[in-house]
């Protein structure tokens, strides 16, 4: 059976990997030693529950997502698309775009929108 170590482990190296970033890059964000960030993508260590934190932040992620008890990266859900004027397609189209993007693209977005809709 895989622990949450290795969950852990596993989905903060693709996180990482989705923005580009190196162990070293990670492991300054959260103020940790390379080895020790290493350490947590081998499933060899668990990240407290602070580094959890940092790590869910950085990655735009939620903690239950790193911890595998959701498979919903950033707490998006389709539910609230629902009053959203559009087909079904383009709804599902844009989930898809909002989930594969890292915090700066998103922020981004969030910025673009404000100003078209700015009266």
């Amino acid at each position: 059976m895989i622990t949450i170590k290795e969950i852990v482990g596993k989905r903060i190296e693709y996180e990482r990997l989705r923005n580009e970033w190196t162990q070293d890059i990670v492991a300054k964000k959260i103020g940790v030693a390379r080895p020790t960030y290493a350490n947590y993508e081998a499933g060899k260590r668990q990240p407290s529950i602070d580094n959890l934190k940092q790590l869910a932040e950085i990655f735009n992620v939620t903690t239950d997502y790193l911890t595998g008890h959701s498979d919903i990266r950033n707490g998006l859900d389709m539910k609230r698309l629902e009053n959203i004027n559009m087909t079904e397609e383009k709804k599902l189209q844009l989930y898809t775009l909002l989930e594969k993007m890292n915090k700066d693209q998103i922020e981004h977005v969030l910025k673009t929108v404000q100003f078209i809709i700015k009266d």
